[in-house]
């Protein structure tokens, strides 16, 4: 059986969409100006007629409040992903351990130790200024941009190890 598609227009908008046997008499059914017309089968409720053509609703604008929200979450698993808050925790305990420790004293892997760390914590605050970058764009990422920083190899060991 051959179907097609129909919309019930009320002042130019969409307000309902059927899909019909072809040989349906939709004035049989409904009579005379029962607003029913034979449409594509994309159209759905919300789209526009002018009288000629159908016109999808635009896209609403993302609200800058929910974007900002769905960033900082999506920030927060991609940092959560390298180290844990746990495993923050824990680092920042060694490093205030080592800073007790005057520079001249330090070992070499307390050295490098340190100086990953900090290695970190810029790649953290890079996420983060991204988050602000991408906001300005309600969130969506520019061509040929990555969308986030990605830590160095060193950060990830150094973060394994917490």
């Amino acid at each position: 059986m051959t179907m097609k598609h129909y919309a019930r227009l009320a002042d130019g908008l969409v307000v309902e969409t059927k899909d019909l046997p072809a040989e349906f008499d939709l004035e049989a059914l409904f009579g005379a100006g029962h607003g029913w017309i034979e449409a594509p089968a994309e159209v759905a409720e919300g789209w526009r007629h002018d009288g000629e053509t159908f016109t999808a609703p635009s896209a609403p604008k993302p609200d800058p409040t929910s974007v900002l929200i769905g960033l900082k979450d999506e920030a927060g698993r991609l940092i959560h992903g390298v180290i844990s808050a746990t495993g923050q925790a824990n680092l920042s305990l060694a490093m205030a351990l080592i800073a007790a420790t005057a520079e001249a004293d330090r070992t070499k892997a307390e050295r490098e130790m340190v100086k990953t760390a900090r290695e970190g914590r810029a790649w953290i605050d890079a996420v983060r200024a991204r988050v602000a970058d991408l906001a300005r764009n309600a969130g969506a990422t520019p061509e040929g941009e990555e969308r986030w920083p990605q830590p160095s190899k060193a950060v990830v060991a150094l973060a394994k190890q917490f």
